[in-house]
């Protein structure tokens, strides 16, 4: 009789057990929920119709996978950062240099009362992102941006006629440092007058020390963040669209370091039964990494060796029609040319992640 009941106590723990187990939500990692079928849907019912919902889930797979810290950020920031780059149309990360997703310890205030830094993903819109936001629902074709060097002639005039010429000095190295750099933007009006903004480099100082002037943008990418500088003074002028108005309201946030609040975009419910998003990353190998392997170990351990093969990369994207540009984050081949060291390999990177996604 004893021995019955132990059997039966022994039973029913077994199913409390097994019914607890079933209750635990499964935890995945974002870089795992962006391969599921349920988010290609979700995805596309915010993207507009000129980006297709599984070449934007790669981009923005291949941005987890190519920076860990990402990873580590709350999930519903992370989420809330590519929900925010598909309603405003833009392409996340370093392929195309629209809109960048920058890793921040913000500060939060928490259910005890007190203020923690919570990892969180920020949204810092690049010069290309801002030129495109600036055309939808405008007059404009397109907006140009164009940094001015000492050595150029450049003749900026203000009046009743105001004029602007710029020549340029193509070889580099003659060209000097950077002194202004101006936006103009592109009517559909052939014969309507071009709006355009001039910055010189005391404007562009004032404005990046005004913000989060020490981030890696400006430490690496200075002349690309002087012409976004440019583009977002002429935006400024310019009547703006609800998208152009959220891009510079959260762009203000991140030069700030603010919170974007970006969580706020993804809802839980919208995640399948029983699923919780966890921070973390897969320990699985990505296209882009084993191309990265393959061609660390083709090229010797030599500067010269890495600017050969990215000579050949940016040669296939010419015979393909892409501007090495577009895939080295507005970077030239010239300039990638004269880099050294972890830059010089930071370039070959970039080419290496274009190359997956375009394969993949």
């Amino acid at each position: 009789m004893a021995k019955g009941k132990q059997q039966a106590a022994r039973a029913q723990n077994q199913s409390q057990a097994m019914q607890q187990s079933n209750q635990q939500p499964q935890q995945m990692t974002v870089e795992k929920f962006l391969q599921s079928p349920e988010i290609a849907k979700e995805f596309q019912k915010a993207l507009p119709d000129h980006l297709r919902s599984p070449q934007f889930l790669r981009t923005c797979l291949t941005e987890v996978r190519s920076n860990p810290k990402l990873a580590m950020c709350t999930p519903a920031s992370l989420m809330g950062a590519f929900i925010q780059c598909a309603q405003l149309g833009l392409q996340p990360g370093r392929a195309l240099g629209e809109a960048w997703l920058i890793p921040y310890n913000n500060k939060k205030k928490g259910e005890d009362g007190r203020w923690h830094k919570v990892p969180e993903v920020n949204l810092q819109f690049g010069y290309k992102g801002l030129q495109k936001l600036s055309c939808q629902g405008s007059d404009l074709v397109d907006v140009k941006s164009v940094a001015v060097y000492e050595n150029e002639e450049f003749i900026y005039e203000e009046g009743l006629e105001t004029r602007l010429i710029h020549k340029p000095v193509l070889d580099a190295k003659k060209r000097g440092d950077l002194k202004a750099a101006y936006a103009v933007g592109i009517p559909r009006d052939p014969e309507t007058e071009k709006p355009f903004r001039v910055l010189g480099k005391d404007e562009i100082e004032k404005r990046r020390k005004c913000g989060a002037g020490n981030s890696d943008a400006w430490e690496n990418w200075y002349d690309q963040m002087a012409k976004k500088t440019a583009v977002r003074a002429l935006c400024d002028q310019l009547p703006k669209s609800a998208s152009m108005a959220m891009a510079c309201r959260l762009d203000d946030a991140a030069h700030e370091g603010a919170s974007q609040e970006l969580s706020e975009l993804f809802d839980p419910k919208s995640l399948p039964d029983g699923v919780e998003l966890v921070a973390g990353t897969s320990e699985a190998t990505t296209v882009a990494e084993s191309h990265a392997e393959a061609d660390r170990a083709k090229a010797a351990q030599t500067d010269d060796d890495v600017r050969a093969l990215i000579k050949e990369k940016c040669a296939w994207l010419v015979k393909a029609n892409v501007k090495p540009e577009d895939a080295m984050g507005g970077m030239t081949e010239a300039q990638a040319m004269k880099l050294s060291g972890d830059e010089l390999w930071a370039a070959l990177d970039m080419l290496v992640e274009f190359e997956a996604s375009k394969a993949s």
